[in-house]
């Protein structure tokens, strides 16, 4: 006969454990929806930094257009245009160019970003409607569990007791299952996170590179 006892206290925390997920189960399930409105925001500010090296780059032609149209004054003496004035033209036009190539490329680097979170909330968020059926299962193990013990210490016939014994026997048998499925799933959320911390790592490089520009031309 099994340890009455031990028995109990599997059956009690295993409500104790179904309860717990519940509450993360719910938490989980914001969590993934607040990411995804951070993805849609991220997608809207992608548009405005893309707009925004859009006219950096028409502003690095402008100057191009403007500095090509001063060296030909220059060259031809129909007025007098110094080298300082030139190279001052000059560095603003690269300045327009480089913020507007790595402008470019912060947004395509946050357009990457956007689609993996928003992957990774929506698997987040089905998974912990998934997860439900594992607290749902461990309760119903629990129910089962304590059926089994009261017919035990009841002294219900021993055929009785075997069908009671194998009917909570199965549900562990569910649990223990379901679990196993759950840490596939976790190890590809896990990948898919991966990819999102390698992104974030180049996004800060990115903009630490953008701040060395914007410092360069202002001093």
């Amino acid at each position: 006969m099994k340890n009455l006892q031990k028995l109990e206290r599997e059956a009690n925390e295993n409500l104790k454990i179904a309860a717990h997920e519940k509450e993360i189960i719910k938490k989980t399930k914001l969590e993934g929806q607040l990411i995804i409105k951070r993805a849609k925001a991220r997608e809207r500010l992608i548009k405005k930094e893309l707009d925004l090296a859009e006219i950096r780059e028409e502003l690095a032609k402008a100057k191009k257009s403007l500095i090509k149209t001063k060296r030909i004054i220059k060259k031809e003496n129909i007025f007098e245009i110094s080298e300082d004035e030139l190279k001052k033209e000059e560095d603003y036009a690269l300045f327009f160019e480089n913020l507007a190539k790595i402008q470019t490329e912060i947004a395509e680097i946050n357009k990457e970003i956007a689609i993996i979170e928003k992957n990774i909330a929506s698997k987040r968020i089905n998974f912990a409607n998934e997860r439900k059926s594992l607290a749902i299962l461990r309760e119903n193990f629990a129910k089962k569990l304590f059926a089994y013990i009261k017919a035990v210490r009841s002294q219900f016939t021993k055929d009785k007791i075997a069908k009671m014994e194998s009917e909570y026997m199965k549900e562990y048998e569910l649990i223990t299952n379901l679990k196993n499925k759950f840490v596939k799933i976790e190890d590809k959320i896990k990948t898919n996170e991966n990819k999102l911390a390698d992104l974030k790592m180049r996004l800060s490089t990115k903009l630490a590179k953008r701040e060395k520009v914007r410092h360069y031309r202002l001093v």
